[in-house]
């Protein structure tokens, strides 16, 4: 039963996460309210605040770890690396569609330009993997029960084989098949 809670919460973070994000860019570009807008998306990082306050009484009033708890914490490392990069993003969408900002640059799609960037990528998802090793190294040290962690550790393997797959799928993919592609044979 609270499996099912946390993972509803993990959920509605995310939901929350784009509500918020839009609310931001909807307000400052489309009604003229910049100031609200920014206290959105201001208080985005809250959501993972809270998603981590929850995560941690649930862990602090007894629960025994679930695969769950877990992946509360990779949530909350990746939208920590990832999370501003993504408001960036949709900022700069917005602004070009609603304030005559300039139209987005696209990643480079081919080349050295493209390995680069899913290079900075890698990185970015090794920097949430191991916030995510901290996160649930925190929460093993803070409950201190053995017989109630004993799901969290598998969280080790777990960001392991996240990063092993992000480095195959990414900069792996574009070093084989993008290299010495040009814009037009992606298309």
């Amino acid at each position: 039963m609270l499996d099912s809670i946390l993972l509803v919460l993990i959920l509605g973070c995310e939901i929350a996460f784009w509500v918020v994000l839009f609310l931001g860019m909807f307000a400052r570009y489309v009604i003229g309210w910049p100031k609200f807008g920014l206290y959105c998306l201001y208080s985005i990082p809250l959501i993972d605040v809270l998603l981590f306050i929850v995560t941690v009484v649930d862990l602090r009033s007894g629960t025994t770890a679930t695969f769950f708890h877990g992946l509360a914490a990779a949530y909350i490392g990746f939208s920590i690396i990832f999370g501003h990069g993504l408001i960036r993003w949709a900022d700069e969408r917005f602004a070009h569609r609603f304030a005559n900002g300039p139209k987005p640059q696209a990643p480079p799609s081919v080349g050295w330009g493209n390995i680069k960037y899913e290079l900075i990528l890698f990185a970015k998802a090794l920097l949430a993997c191991a916030i995510t090793f901290v996160l649930v190294r925190v929460m093993i040290w803070m409950v201190n029960d053995e017989d109630k962690i004993l799901s969290l550790y598998m969280w080790d393997n777990m960001v392991k084989v996240l990063a092993f797959f992000w480095l195959v799928f990414g900069p792996g993919y574009s070093l084989l098949f993008r290299l010495n592609k040009k814009e037009e044979d992606i298309k």
